[in-house]
C-alpha cells in the first residue's frame, strides 16, 4: 500500500453561484452528511456562495476543535447546490488513483477526526487550515482493492437502509392503528399527561469518571439519542443513577425535542434526557410515543427559532392528550406489541450491521 499527502490527491475547488445557478444551501452534519441549512439567507446575496457538483467534497473546517470531529461529505446529486463561501470545496484530482467513495471512507473513520483535531489552530473555534489538512496522509491501495472496500461499505449500507424502510412500515402502521383509536374517540375527552406517563430524569455524571474504552456503563446523552451507541462510558453509581433498556422511550429536553426508541445496550440516563415509562395498565411504549410526538414537535415548532429552546418536567404538566378507556389500550397494546417487538429485532441487526461498517472502515488502517 503506498500513503500520500492527501494535498497530493485532491485539487481545491472555488466556483462561485454567479448568475445563481442555485439556491439550495446546504450545510453538513457533524456525522457527515449534507442537511438543508438553517441559516437565514433573507436578503443575503447568493452569488458569492461556492457552487458544489457531483463528486465533490464539501466540509466545514471551523469547528474541529470544539466537536472533535470534521464535518465533511461526498455530494452525489446530478444537479448542484452552493454551500457556504467558508467551507472548503474539493475534488479528487485523479479518480484512477483515488476514488471519491474510498476517499470518502477514509473521512468517516475515527482516527481520521482524531488527528484533524490535532491538528486543529488552537483558536476558541478550534478550526483547522486547507495547508494542514492538505498535510494528512492517506493510504491509498490499489484501485481494485479500492473498489473491493467501497463496494463491501455500500452492501452494508444497503442493508441498514431496507431494515429501516421496514422498521418504517411498522412504525406505519402502529401509528395507523394508534390514530384509529383517536378518532374513534366520540367522547373528546382530554386527560393530563402525566395519568397515562411519568418522566424520570438522568443524573448529572462527572467526566472525571468518562472514558471511551467501553468500561463500565454506557452513558446515554442527547447526541446519542438517534444512533443508540454512546461514545463514552462511565463506571460512575450515583444514588439517582437511572437504567436505560431495550424499548425505552428517551426524550432529548434540549433543541429538538423527538421521542426516540432505546435499542443499544443497557446503560446509564445522563442529565438533559428523561425516559417516559407508562403509568397504568395496557400502556404500550409506542402509546407514549405516538401521544408525546405531536406534541413536542409543537413546541418546537411555536417555541422555536434562532435560539435552542428547552423542556424540563414541569412543562409535561402542561400537556393533555386524549383519555382513552383501558379496553382500547388493551387493544392497542396486544396489536402493536408484535410489531414492536419486530421494530427492536431491525433496530438491534441495524447496530450490529454499523459496527460492520466500523470494521469495514478499519481495513483503511496503515
Amino acid at each position: 500500500m503506498e500513503f500520500k499527502k492527501l494535498g497530493q490527491l485532491v485539487n481545491w475547488v472555488d466556483n462561485r453561484n454567479k448568475g445563481l445557478k442555485s439556491t439550495n444551501l446546504l450545510g453538513i452534519s457533524i456525522d457527515k452528511f449534507f442537511m438543508p441549512s438553517v441559516a437565514n439567507v433573507i436578503g443575503t446575496d447568493l452569488s458569492s456562495y461556492k457552487v458544489v457538483s457531483v463528486n465533490q467534497f464539501v466540509c466545514n473546517p471551523m469547528h474541529v476543535g470544539r466537536d472533535e470531529k470534521m464535518p465533511v461529505a461526498l455530494y452525489l446529486e446530478g444537479d448542484c447546490s452552493i454551500v457556504s463561501p467558508a467551507y472548503f470545496v474539493f475534488e479528487v484530482s485523479n479518480d484512477n488513483i483515488i476514488l471519491p467513495e474510498y476517499l470518502m471512507l477514509w473521512f468517516r473513520r475515527n482516527e481520521f477526526d482524531r488527528e484533524v483535531w490535532f491538528h486543529t489552530d488552537g483558536s476558541v473555534r478550534g478550526g483547522i487550515l486547507w495547508e494542514e489538512l492538505c498535510e494528512l496522509t492517506v493510504p491509498v491501495p490499489s484501485i481494485v482493492e479500492q473498489k473491493e472496500i467501497v463496494a463491501a461499505y455500500n452492501d452494508i449500507e444497503r442493508r441498514i437502509a431496507l431494515k429501516r424502510k421496514i422498521n418504517d412500515n411498522l412504525e406505519a402502521q402502529a401509528g395507523a392503528i394508534y390514530n384509529t383509536l383517536i378518532s374513534e374517540n366520540v367522547s373528546n375527552e382530554e386527560e393530563n399527561i402525566y395519568n397515562i406517563l411519568s418522566v424520570i430524569n438522568g443524573s448529572p455524571f462527572s467526566s472525571d469518571y468518562f472514558n471511551s474504552e467501553k468500561n463500565g456503563y454506557p452513558l446515554v446523552r442527547i447526541r446519542d439519542l438517534s444512533k443508540c451507541d454512546p461514545e463514552v462510558y462511565t463506571d460512575e453509581v450515583l444514588k439517582t443513577t437511572e437504567y436505560v433498556n431495550v424499548g425505552d422511550i428517551l426524550i432529548g429536553m434540549d433543541g429538538e425535542f423527538i421521542p426516540h426508541i432505546w435499542f443499544g445496550k443497557t446503560g446509564v440516563l445522563n442529565q438533559r434526557v428523561c425516559k417516559v415509562i407508562p403509568s397504568q395498565n395496557y400502556i404500550h411504549p409506542l402509546f407514549l410515543y405516538f401521544t408525546l410526538k405531536p406534541i413536542l414537535t409543537e413546541i418546537q415548532r411555536t417555541q422555536g427559532g434562532t435560539t435552542v429552546i428547552h423542556i424540563g418536567k414541569k412543562d409535561f404538566d402542561k400537556m393533555s392528550c386524549v383519555s382513552l378507556s383501558e379496553d382500547k389500550r388493551r387493544f392497542f397494546y396486544e396489536k402493536v406489541s408484535p410489531l414492536f417487538s419486530q421494530i427492536l429485532n431491525n433496530d438491534k441487526e441495524i447496530l450490529k450491521l454499523t459496527y460492520a461498517h466500523a470494521l469495514v472502515l478499519a481495513t483503511l488502517s496503515r
